[in-house]
């Protein structure tokens, strides 16, 4: 599982409406995480598309164009949750497949 990390305030100039817009979401999804019975938390929606996105076979150029990352530091951190389940299917499906 995945540490949460601190959440960064927003830059001061970002409008009211959008803070309470963010606020929203994030406390919607939260609480239906709890009906549901699991922890749900809007970060872990981008773990999961990016993990997804690589583990399909998605360029990781196109990942962080989706993402909005211009840095590959970005890459290597969200791929990084679960870089060892994607080594062992990758590990998998070359050494059972046959020419």
């Amino acid at each position: 599982m995945l540490a949460r990390r601190p959440v960064k305030p927003l830059p001061a100039d970002v409008p009211r409406s959008v803070t309470d817009l963010l606020n929203g979401i994030y406390q919607m999804i939260a609480r239906r995480g709890r009906q549901a019975g699991v922890d749900a938390w809007t970060h872990r929606f981008r773990h999961h598309f990016s993990h997804t996105w690589l583990d399909r076979g998605g360029a990781e150029g196109d990942l962080m164009e989706l993402n909005g990352w211009s840095s590959p530091q970005m890459l290597r951190r969200y791929g990084a949750s679960a870089r060892s389940a994607r080594a062992r299917r990758t590990y998998d499906r070359i050494m059972t497949d046959r020419p």
